[in-house]
């Protein structure tokens, strides 16, 4: 189960039961250059860890954002400065090549 902490802000709190905690692509997007986004960003992480959830940073688009959400103690990111979206088959393919490659 993962809880969307975009629901969090038009509600206040949120409180449930979650594993895992995906952060909305609308506070990371800008973290680089927003202090109130990654002062957000930032206590969620640190509110969902000391909850032990995972946390997943959405909207991740470039190396730079990715840097920044990493040391802020994010588990997972994903987004287009992660990998650009591909249709599932070619996915499937590399998965396979990767394993029979032994890089899984």
């Amino acid at each position: 189960m993962a809880e969307d902490w975009s629901g969090f802000a038009a509600s206040g709190v949120v409180v449930n039961k979650a594993q895992t905690t995906i952060i909305d692509g609308q506070f990371v997007r800008d973290i680089t250059t927003d202090p109130t986004d990654r002062i957000f960003v930032k206590s969620i992480i640190d509110i969902a860890h000391t909850m032990n959830m995972r946390i997943v940073s959405e909207f991740v688009e470039n190396h730079d954002v990715l840097e920044t959400v990493q040391s802020m103690g994010s588990d997972f990111a994903q987004g287009f400065g992660i990998h650009r979206p591909e249709p599932l088959e070619s996915m499937v393919s590399m998965t396979t090549a990767m394993r029979v490659a032994g890089l899984d």
